[in-house]
């Protein structure tokens, strides 16, 4: 008898049981203990199973090639306080093509860090998504992430 299909949205437990995720998406800007807390309150309000939380670049690499990971920490063990499954939203170098998130040094340092320009040659509001040192930048600090 031929083995059962894993389909890709199938999710796994711990214990090899199926998991059906339903998920609450926390704000954008919301990093600290106290937002976090009122993102788990809002998934038992939807009788939610996962929650789903940004995490920046600037928060994880405050100087160049200097890692801090504990507020990632803290957010997992919230969740896993909460019994709840955690999805990390990234938020590197660019979100939504603007670098709010983005480490300080890379947004003071446009001759290493390219921004984007419009056809008229002015600087735009995002980095250039063709500069190689930005995206090993990101490529870095999301593995550290990892």
């Amino acid at each position: 008898m031929p083995a059962k299909r894993r389909w890709d949205h199938e999710r796994i437990d711990g214990e090899g049981k199926p998991v059906y995720i339903v998920g609450v998406l926390a704000h954008n800007s919301s990093t600290g203990t106290e937002m976090m807390a009122k993102a788990i309150t809002a998934t038992g309000h939807y009788h939610a199973n996962t929650l789903e939380a940004p995490v920046y670049g600037y928060e994880i690499e405050p100087q160049q090639s200097v890692y801090r990971l504990d507020s990632v920490g803290k957010r997992i063990d919230q969740a896993r306080e909460a019994k709840l499954h955690f999805i990390i939203l990234w938020f590197g170098t660019s979100k939504n093509g603007h670098p709010n998130y983005t480490p300080e040094y890379i947004k003071t340092a446009p001759e290493c860090y390219w921004v984007a320009s419009g056809l008229d040659g002015a600087p735009g509001a995002s980095l250039s998504p063709h500069c190689t040192a930005t995206l090993e930048r990101d490529c870095l600090a999301f593995a550290q992430l990892m």
